[in-house]
């Protein structure tokens, strides 16, 4: 059974945020992105970002453009595990205010560019009913109690989470044209992000009917089952040992390898004492058959029992901390740096192509913690978490005086980054 801790985080980890772009990189840098979400070749201001050299295009003096998005996304996460009671978990994604903020000054051949954008995140992510990773450590219980002899039929449990992320970069570019054909462009963006996990998963509820720990079918705390039926077996790894001390002294005495009934016979052990041996071990669930059962024999059960009581106690009591209540408050900053280079060529009238790289930006990601239930966010721990190079290319064709033909093409190498977990 996997800790349910540790699922809970996994899936608070399944918040990252990208709007258009790649799987950390937010491509709609301008509310004019979605008029065609076709910008790498554009010649306006906020070519600042989608295509640096081509701000050689722009008028000369200062350039401004301000734009923001609001956008709104709901979203609907579907499990196929036959042990849930819903398989539809929903939730939304909303970000009020996505600014995007550009000003150029050229002049002559020379050009000189600015912009500050969320280049990754900005927004919040809600689920108030968890998502499938949460429910399906719970949703377990139900068949893992009944396989092993107690059964169950339901579960529940209360849950709630939210997570942000934000990567708000600043960047510079200087453009200058070569000719009438070639633009070249060289720069930087720095950037900052800060990702927020704010969840609790709780009061885990099921309803075994094990009548010799308490529970008869109604609904009860999950956690504290375990813990009762944890303490029960806890008593009878005690008892088993115990009994198996009260068989010693036969053993060394000698008699250890008579049968029961020799030993009533011989008037070496009362009746009693082998009545109450039999209730000891009817307790335990093993026969008792006086005629060929032996001290050495009946010590090897009891020690065996205790034993197994041993081991199933301490899983019940690992089953309780696993079922028991886990929130979390982390935070998470880090900071990084991508050089960017851009080349805008005009080989004939009415086309051009914009080509825009961007290295990658190496950045480590390091945990500031309220709270960590899960054990999966330790204070001051550090995460790999590079934002890919990229390759934007953009093509416009101005077919006739009132037709114009765009393409862009994004590709992102996320092969080479390091998304690892780090010590």
């Amino acid at each position: 059974m996997k800790k349910i801790g540790t699922i809970f985080v996994v899936g608070l980890l399944l918040v990252g945020f990208a709007f258009a772009g790649g799987i950390v990189t937010n491509g709609n840098q301008s509310a004019d992105y979605f008029r065609l979400m076709n910008r790498n070749a554009s010649t306006d201001v906020d070519a600042v970002y989608f295509n640096p050299a081509g701000i050689t295009f722009l008028n000369d003096g200062l350039n401004f453009y301000l734009s923001s998005q609001t956008i709104y996304q709901s979203r609907t996460l579907t499990s196929d595990v036959p042990a849930l009671k819903d398989d539809t978990f929903k939730g939304s994604t909303f970000a009020p205010v996505f600014p995007n903020f550009y000003v150029a000054y050229k002049t002559g051949n020379l050009a000189i560019g600015a912009g500050f954008i969320p280049i990754g995140g900005g927004g919040s992510a809600i689920f108030d009913d968890g998502i499938p990773s949460f429910a399906v450590p719970a949703a377990v219980l139900p068949s893992l109690l009944t396989d092993a002899g107690i059964p169950t039929t339901d579960y529940d449990y209360d849950v709630a989470f939210e997570g942000s992320s934000t990567y708000l970069g600043g960047q510079a570019v200087v453009s200058y044209k070569i000719n009438d054909m070639v633009s070249v462009s060289g720069g930087g963006r720095y950037f900052a992000a800060t990702n927020t996990y704010k969840g609790h998963l709780k009061d885990i509820m099921i309803n075994p009917n094990y009548p010799a720990a308490g529970a008869t079918g109604s609904m009860t705390s999950a956690p504290a089952f375990f813990t009762t039926v944890s303490g029960a077996l806890a008593a009878g790894a005690a008892g088993a040992t115990a009994g198996a001390a009260q068989l010693q002294p036969f053993i060394d005495g000698g008699a250890g390898g008579f049968t029961f009934d020799q030993l009533l016979a011989a008037q070496m052990v009362p009746q009693a004492t082998v009545d109450a041996i039999a209730s000891g071990f009817a307790q335990l669930g093993i026969p008792f058959d006086t005629a060929t059962m032996t001290p050495v024999i009946a010590q090897q059960y009891a020690l065996g029992a205790a034993a197994s009581y041993t081991e199933n106690s301490a899983a019940m009591a690992s089953y309780a901390a696993q079922t028991g209540d886990v929130e979390v408050d982390a935070k998470q900053t880090g900071s990084g740096f991508a050089p960017i280079f851009g080349l805008y060529l005009t080989p004939m009238e009415n086309l051009a192509i914009a080509l825009r790289y961007e290295g990658k930006a190496a950045m480590t990601l390091t945990n500031e913690t309220k709270v960590d239930g899960s054990g999966l966010f330790p204070d001051e721990a550090e995460t790999g978490a590079d934002m890919p190079a990229m390759l934007g290319v953009g093509v416009a064709l101005k077919a006739t005086p009132s037709v114009r033909v765009v393409a862009d093409m994004n590709y992102y190498f996320n092969p080479d980054v390091d998304w690892s977990g780090k010590e």
